[in-house]
């Protein structure tokens, strides 16, 4: 039988250009992006009956090449994107508009929601949670407990504020991501070199207490304002800043506090007004064992949990659950008591050396006889150059890896740090 043939479609200035098209399927899912990263998310919408329509600038865009639709065209460029799905002739409707990317992807895909009437959240509610000062700010208004933040007008105002503030503090962009331009100080004098070399402008930094203690990052989906919880996962971090992510692995040893984790953030829902769609926080667990949220998202969330720890972990397809929640189908969150208990999964970062380096040789990891190594990628090439200022992008490869609990997670995460040398 003949392979159905894909709709390849151009967008550029306002032009279209359709060449063939692909009639067997029903309903059109949007993708906001078509990068390696997507390809989940597009794969899964295929699975599940849907055509496809990815949107990316970039025209080799691996996504493209399992799509029934592609438009070339930035995925912050939400209104171009808008006029030109209005212009093209598509066979069937659009039920359901989504992104596995972050930041101003997710407010184009609310933004597509909202025009097209589909299952989704309002514009206003993602533009919210653009900035961290805001909705950190604003969730601690009603009662949720967020790491106490420190405001200023000027240098002068901040220079005064050096007598308040209690140390250890972190200085983080209140827009960014990534772990890129987190800084952490000490104390007064520490942090008194820093404001006199270069001032912090007060709507472009947090300067927030540093919470001790270990970190958990929780994935989750909404619907119709009902939080549903994927996974809660441990999150290992360098010891300095800014912080960069080595591992995440589950069973968490927070799991217990899983009641309270649902509360705090159907809570956040309820107060930002957040409809339909994926849901990512974090947390540190403070001494007293309380949660303390760091920051939270309306989006997919990175780190390999969603595509590779999520199904090895709970034998659970986050991305089906999401199409299906925007294409207003049945979904079944995972259950959390069905997690092998004799089993550690894990995602595995490699970091680069604290200076600058390039890169000679990106050697294969060779599981041992108790492991499984189920997902291998390297995040970058020989002779590239790398350095940790660029926070989370700086990581050389990534594995995913699953172990009987035969040893302490703590151990095992030391033990697969020694098992690759990368040449420099």
């Amino acid at each position: 039988m003949e392979e159905p043939k894909v709709l390849e479609l151009q967008v550029f200035k306002e032009e279209v250009v359709i060449e063939e098209a692909d009639l067997k399927k029903s309903g059109y899912f949007i993708s906001i992006g078509a990068g390696l990263n997507q390809k989940p998310l597009i794969e899964t919408a295929n699975s599940l009956g849907l055509k496809t329509i990815s949107i990316d600038k970039n025209d080799v865009a691996p996504g493209f090449e399992i799509s029934d639709v592609k438009i070339l065209e930035s995925t912050s460029e939400y209104r171009k994107i808008y006029s030109a799905l209005r212009h093209i002739p598509l066979t069937d409707k659009i039920v359901a508009v989504g992104t596995r990317s972050y930041g101003k992807a997710t407010y184009s895909a609310a933004y597509l929601s909202s025009k097209f009437k589909l299952v989704g959240t309002e514009p206003e509610v993602i533009k919210l949670f653009e900035n961290k000062k805001s909705y950190l700010s604003f969730l601690n208004s009603k009662g949720l407990r967020t790491p106490k933040s420190y405001e200023w007008k000027n240098k002068s105002s901040l220079n005064k504020l050096l007598n308040e503030i209690e140390f250890p503090v972190i200085l983080k962009p209140s827009m960014g991501n990534g772990k890129i331009g987190i800084e952490h100080f000490e104390n007064k004098e520490e942090f008194k070199l820093r404001i006199d070399k270069n001032f912090p402008d007060s709507q472009k930094f947090v300067l927030e207490e540093f919470i001790s203690g270990p970190e958990i990052t929780v994935l989750g989906l909404s619907q119709n304002q009902k939080f549903h919880l994927c996974s809660i996962t441990d999150k290992w971090t360098t010891s300095k800043a800014p912080f960069l992510e080595i591992a995440h692995t589950s069973p968490s040893r927070f799991q217990y506090l899983e009641a309270e984790i649902r509360i705090y953030i159907q809570n956040i829902i309820f107060y930002t007004n957040y409809s339909s769609g994926p849901f990512v926080a974090e947390f540190k667990i403070d001494r007293n064992g309380d949660l303390v949220l760091l920051e939270c998202n309306p989006e997919v969330g990175g780190e390999f949990l969603a595509d590779q720890l999520i199904p090895h972990a709970y034998k659970y397809s986050y991305f089906e659950s999401y199409v299906k929640i925007l294409a207003s189908r049945t979904f079944t969150a995972p259950k959390q008591n069905a997690i092998p208990k004799n089993l550690i999964t894990c995602i595995y970062y490699y970091l680069p050396p604290s200076f600058a380096s390039k890169i000679k040789s990106i050697p294969d990891f060779l599981p041992s006889i108790s492991e499984n190594l189920f997902f291998e990628q390297n995040l970058k090439k020989e002779n590239e150059m790398v350095d940790r200022s660029k926070g989370n992008n700086s990581r050389i490869k990534v594995i995913g890896i699953t172990r009987t609990q035969d040893i302490s997670t703590e151990s095992w995460l030391d033990e697969l740090s020694k098992r690759i040398e990368i040449g420099y």
